[in-house]
């Protein structure tokens, strides 16, 4: 058999034990991490990584060490992701490690280095739900301007995408600019009238601006809506 075909019959059959340890984890159980079954998992899965990295196959490492950082990422062991995450990245770009990784870093709250992460997929493989995602943190960080050109962004690609809509209008009313966010928020009241977000938000950018009357009238229509106090 020839390495190329070794090399696909792996892939596939990792494709598979992927799939099959999602599956197994999804109790979500911590103590996982320490069983016999994980480490002969791992131990199966570091010495493949050694055969590939002699065999100059450095995707199929970085696969390996993708799955071994899965375990850590959905046990929420989030330093340890990052430990396998970054050895994978040594080798190739696969976009799901990107993710995982700027997940990890968010929830360690590492939120530059999430937007980092980001930045990197971003460049070599963008997405609507990316964009949404970065801008998301970037508003964690304050950065304003940079989140209304992600939501933008969002909205160029796809105009329906109401929550990237919403988004938008807010971050133009922490901006500053009154006018252009309740003019976004009040277009998608008109799309969408029985939308209590749209509402809720208009809220918020009226607060910001010491507008209470409106504020008030605002929220009171959310909740007739359906949104929680």
């Amino acid at each position: 058999m020839s390495k190329t075909l070794i090399s696909k019959v792996w892939l596939l059959l990792l494709l598979i034990f992927l799939n099959l340890t999602c599956k197994k984890n999804s109790t979500n159980d911590p103590a996982r991490n320490s069983s016999a079954s994980f480490l002969k998992e791992k131990k199966v899965l570091m010495d493949s990584i050694v055969i590939f990295q002699e065999e100059g196959n450095y995707y199929l490492a970085s696969f390996n060490y993708l799955i071994i950082a899965s375990y850590f990422y959905q046990n929420e062991e989030y330093d340890s992701t990052l430990y396998y995450n970054n050895l994978a990245r040594k080798y190739s770009f696969i976009k799901e490690n990107e993710i995982m990784r700027s997940d990890a870093l968010y929830q360690l709250k590492q939120y530059e280095a999430s937007v980092g992460a980001l930045d990197t997929i971003i460049f070599k493989a963008p997405s609507i739900d990316l964009y949404h995602s970065r801008g998301l943190i970037n508003m964690k960080l304050s950065n304003y301007k940079s989140a209304i050109e992600d939501f933008n962004s969002v909205i160029k690609y796809d105009s329906s995408r109401v929550e990237s809509m919403l988004q938008l209008g807010y971050s133009y009313g922490l901006d500053g600019n009154l006018d252009k966010a309740i003019g976004i928020l009040n277009y998608v009241k008109k799309k969408f009238p029985d939308n209590c977000h749209a509402y809720y938000y208009s809220a918020l950018v009226y607060e910001k601006f010491n507008m209470a009357a409106e504020k008030e009238g605002e929220i009171a229509k959310s909740i007739d809506l359906g949104c929680v106090d």
